[in-house]
């Protein structure tokens, strides 16, 4: 055995642990591998950082980025032989492959990388090979979907071929199972009955079943049991549930181990709210997604009152057809005094709903607050600016309202939003004066991200020539009146070199330009000009 597959094998055997990663890579720069060796480095060191809009977070993304541009074959032969794959700490650890490729190529797919994740789509004859391949036992996270090729009325159910994949001896190392589903077939009650049987899901700690037709019988499976056991994160958006549905779900003991429950877009109302707001099963939910329901102010003021979501940091109460976003009740009974993350986006925001949201003391470790959508106006966002309990925000997202230069100057005047890193005000009309406003304020020096919109080439130019801007990592820019000279202005700002994402979608600009060539050098995929650019930004996670 070679020094390398050597030290592969120790990387594949101890796949938590960095220590053997770091110690390959100091190898590898010895043999000459330097950007094989710094590829490991940055992808490690930026696994440690959380806050997706920390600086240092998004230079190590933007540098190995360029590294796995310019050198992938170099950086990992399994690489260069998949279509789609992830990278992490280093090295594939998610491969996305047919059944036929996995079962043929197992073998030097796993002697080259540690791959514990699969994402793969399977077709009714193809469940038993999957089945009785021992490479499954690699696996801790399995992403499954389906191809129906045959009669749709076959297609109602496939809990037996299901059934046949889950009880695989070799499948006995899963820690998180996704069956998320947009066309037939659709995971359903019968299918539930399956997985909660299956002794291998015993270890599940992440269940994703989102976008399925679980209903209420659905639910009330998943609440009995037996398995999986002990789950730290469920998210069965999209299923139907209801209240009855949640109902179930928060009364069974099994929740009790919870961490994350997503339980967005369910026909869920007050009575599901308050439900919910009273299970004690639920102690230890941080993060609680509950967008796109109908929970009304009253279910929004139990969950807010609650006095077992105490640990909660992160709550979503996204386009929930409250016309104040039940802001008054929740403020009134605010016992979470953990929360750190706020998302009332969509939600037909009142002045009296801001009124009340910047006043409340209980809301003064939040750091991330969306407010996209909201039906904003200028007065609206000079109270936010005021509230001196916003004063830790990292995150603010005013995007789609209707805040115009008044709003903007008041956010730049704001002491209180000195710490904001991100500032997404696109979909607006702030004009040119309230971008300048922007850029010329020493309240905004922290900021990594900025997005604005309907704005020209004089807008881009003060970003450009503006040193508290010096910050910038992601920008996001739009408007016909922005050109050519907007985009050299950019080229050849000095104070905008640690650029690593910049979207001029929907502008004048073409990228056959010389500043646009400069840009798209420097930058590489992470250059957006037009719709194509976009949706290929979103699938490989820049946006």
């Amino acid at each position: 055995m070679s020094d390398e597959a050597s030290f592969l094998q120790t990387i594949i055997a101890n796949p938590e642990d960095d220590a053997p990663r770091l110690v390959f890579a100091d190898w590898l720069e010895e043999q000459g591998q330097a950007e094989r060796a710094e590829f490991i480095r940055v992808q490690c060191e930026l696994a440690k950082i959380a806050d997706e809009y920390d600086p240092r977070r998004l230079d190590l993304e933007a540098r190995a980025r360029a590294l796995l541009r310019t050198h992938r074959k170099v950086l990992s032969p399994l690489g260069t032989q998949l279509k789609k794959c992830r990278f992490r700490r280093g090295f594939v650890e998610q491969i996305e492959v047919a059944p036929d490729f996995f079962l043929k190529r197992t073998a030097k797919l796993f002697g080259l990388a540690p791959v514990r994740e699969l994402e793969t789509h399977v077709q009714r004859h193809e469940f038993e090979a999957l089945a009785a391949s021992p490479s499954l036992a690699r696996l801790t996270t399995l992403n499954l979907g389906f191809v129906w090729l045959g009669d749709f009325r076959e297609a109602q159910s496939f809990a037996g071929q299901l059934k046949t994949l889950l009880e695989s001896p070799y499948l006995t190392n899963l820690t998180t199972l996704r069956i998320r589903q947009q066309l037939i077939p659709r995971v359903t009650e019968a299918e539930v009955r399956v997985i909660v049987a299956a002794p291998n899901v015993a270890g599940v700690r992440t269940l994703d079943l989102s976008s399925n037709h679980l209903g209420v019988p659905g639910a009330e499976v998943l609440a009995r049991g037996p398995y999986p056991a002990q789950l730290t994160g469920l998210s069965i958006g999209g299923n139907e549930i209801g209240n009855d549905g949640i109902r179930s779900l928060v009364d069974s003991p099994r929740m009790a181990h919870l961490e994350k429950l997503e339980v967005n877009y369910n026909e869920i109302g007050p009575d599901g709210a308050r439900a919910l707001a009273a299970s004690p099963h639920l102690a230890n939910v941080r993060v609680l997604n509950l967008s796109r329901n109908a929970l009304g102010g009253h279910g929004i003021g139990a969950l807010a009152a609650s006095a077992h979501l105490k640990r909660l940091t992160a709550l979503n109460l996204a386009d929930n057809q409250q016309p104040d976003a039940g802001v008054p009740a929740f403020v009134a009974g605010m016992r979470l005094e953990q929360l750190q993350s706020l998302d009332l986006s969509d939600n037909q925001i009142t002045p009296d709903a801001i009124r009340a949201l910047v006043n409340c003391p209980g809301l003064a470790k939040l750091v991330s607050l969306k407010l996209r959508g909201g039906n904003l106006a200028d007065l609206d966002v000079r109270e936010l600016a005021a509230g001196p309990h916003l004063a830790r925000l990292r995150l603010l997202d005013l995007s789609s309202n209707h805040i115009g230069v008044t709003g903007a100057e008041a956010l730049a005047a704001s002491p209180h939003l000195t710490q904001l890193r991100a500032l997404k005000l696109g979909g607006n009309t702030i004009g040119d004066a309230g971008v300048q406003a922007l850029a010329a304020s020493p309240n905004m020096a922290n900021l990594t991200t900025l997005s604005v919109s309907e704005i020209t080439d004089a807008s881009v130019k003060a970003i450009a020539a503006s040193p508290t801007m010096a910050q910038l990592r992601r920008l996001t820019i739009s408007g016909m009146g922005v050109t050519i000279a907007g985009v050299q202005a950019i080229a050849n700002s000095p104070h905008l070199s640690k650029l690593t994402f910049l979207c001029l979608y929907n502008t004048k600009t073409m990228r056959t330009s010389k500043p646009a060539k400069a840009l798209a050098a420097r930058l590489g995929e992470a250059l957006i000009f037009d719709r194509d650019d976009l949706q290929r930004a979103y699938a490989d996670g820049l946006l």
